[in-house]
């Protein structure tokens, strides 16, 4: 089943069956473009994609031999240590981790960003009973074992666009790696007016392409229990952005939004090796610009940047002095053949001076 959010709540599809008359037996990746990936039947050897102009396509086991659990949006679909372009068709095996100090005898990957890393879980060659690490494989390659030492049950469960991971170590905890910053325990993401929330009851959270956090929480205090919604501080996000070649480009910062203390703002699913420019305001008159809503406007400063070869950029910088109680806006704005108007535009960013 598909759901779509309607203007009185989501509508309900469901996925119809292949040529062959067979149907799709679950759902287990969906990206921003709407397009299913997951197991086709129940006794069929093979798998399908389905998107609104094709309907559902099957994918032989000859074509693809694992399930897909996870598509990113590349059209890439990822299952086991398999990769594969849906545009190309052209297949990868990114078999196991090396450079970790370990050998492997298996692997299992089941998330797959924007920028086609993938996440997952190693079995250690030594067959050992405390035997896995949870890895990531990002372009390179390049792997990355968040436990140095391989424990009974440890896996990523979320990869956020700008490569913000989310992951298990067994019964040390649930954890956040962040670039450039390192993992931080799940519990200790919570910002003090949430510290009566317990999250150590929780499995590795889902993360979104921008950065969000979904969760078990139990509050003792209130009695409230279930799932519980993170949003990164200290930056409201507006919106506004237009499609380029990996979607929508996602915006995100850190920091004191206080005169002069270090604010780091992040841009992810950007076109790989492309020019752009940070607009930056104090005001915003939104206007429509580019497929998208320009909030910094008019810009007071445009800041030119390049994007790596992941469609990234960051930039470390000081909060700009104002009162407290202003609000500066920022937006992202990069060169890509792929978007409509030849520019993609980024969610803006909306922070107040504290």
């Amino acid at each position: 089943m598909i759901w779509h959010p309607g203007p009185t709540g989501y509508e309900i599809f469901a996925l119809p069956s292949s040529p062959g008359g067979v149907y799709p037996f679950d759902a287990r990746g969906i990206n921003d473009a709407g397009e299913v990936v997951g197991k086709l039947g129940v006794l069929v050897g093979g798998s399908y994609y389905w998107n609104v102009v094709n309907g559902v396509t099957e994918i032989t086991t000859t074509i693809f031999p694992k399930t897909p659990s996870d598509i990113n949006e590349q059209r890439q679909i990822l299952g086991g240590t398999y990769r594969m372009d849906l545009d190309t068709f052209a297949l990868e095996d990114l078999g196991n981790p090396t450079g970790t100090g370990y050998n492997y005898f298996s692997t299992e990957l089941f998330e797959i960003n924007d920028a086609g890393e993938c996440g997952g879980y190693a079995n250690l060659a030594t067959g050992s009973y405390w035997s896995k690490q949870a890895v990531r494989y990002t372009v390179g390659p390049l792997w990355k074992a968040f436990n140095t030492s391989p424990l009974i049950t440890t896996d990523v469960h979320g990869l956020a666009a700008s490569g913000d991971t989310t992951f298990h170590l067994d019964f040390y905890g649930m954890f956040v790696y962040v670039e450039g910053y390192g993992s931080i325990y799940l519990q200790n993401t919570l910002a003090p007016a949430y510290s009566d929330w317990d999250l150590n009851n929780s499995y590795a959270p889902a993360i979104s392409r921008g950065g969000r956090l979904a969760c078990k929480g139990s509050n003792s205090t209130t009695g409230e229990s279930g799932i519980v919604l993170l949003t990164p501080l200290p930056f409201e996000n507006l919106g506004g952005a237009s499609r380029g070649a990996f979607g929508d480009p996602v915006l995100s910062g850190y920091g004191k939004l206080s005169p002069g203390k270090r604010v780091r703002v992040r841009l992810a699913s950007a076109a790989p090796g492309s020019n752009g420019y940070f607009a930056c305001s104090a005001t915003s008159n939104p206007i429509p610009l580019y497929g998208g809503i320009l909030y910094p406007n008019p810009p007071g400063l445009l800041v030119p940047f390049q994007t790596d070869g992941l469609g990234r950029f960051e930039k470390t910088f000081g909060w700009p002095s104002a009162s407290i109680g202003s609000a500066f806006y920022l937006q992202a704005g990069v060169i890509d053949p792929e978007a409509a108007t030849g520019v993609a535009l980024s969610n803006a960013l909306k922070g107040v001076t504290q």
